[in-house]
């Protein structure tokens, strides 16, 4: 059992990882691009919220 990474995929397909890759990268430029309702007023990140939040590093920015 493996997660859905492009070398389990590669694995599972019996073929190189980076030919997965290259499936997806060129599907996905293939794509139309997304249309965004012009209603939507607010939008959460949470996830981002949760990495950011269990991140060990301090980084200190700079802003000139």
């Amino acid at each position: 059992m493996g997660k859905g990474s492009y070398r389990m995929i590669g694995k599972l397909l019996q073929i190189k990882h980076t030919l997965v890759y290259r499936w997806i990268r060129e599907f996905g430029q293939n794509l139309p691009e997304p249309h965004v309702l012009d209603d939507i007023g607010q939008v959460e990140f949470d996830v981002m919220a949760v990495f950011v939040g269990l991140k060990k590093e301090n980084l200190i920015f700079k802003v000139s």
